[in-house]
């Protein structure tokens, strides 16, 4: 279990290093999809946007399943 959180806490750092990097070299308030449809293109931002929407909708609801 340990070492599950020692990888996700590695995510978790590269994934703030790759955002600190997309912020140094577009100065400009923007979220993800800002960042990666100026990087990757319009398609790849869809496609992240819709994912992290569709994994929030997961997380609330087995929140619910689980208060209830």
């Amino acid at each position: 279990m340990v070492i599950s959180f020692m990888v996700a806490g590695l995510s978790a750092l590269l994934s703030a290093l790759c955002y600190s990097e997309f912020a140094v070299q577009y100065p400009f308030a923007g979220g993800a999809y800002n960042y990666i449809s100026l990087t990757l293109g319009e398609l790849a931002a869809w496609l992240v946007v819709t994912t992290l929407v569709l994994v929030s909708m997961r997380g609330c609801g087995s929140i619910t399943i689980i208060n209830n």
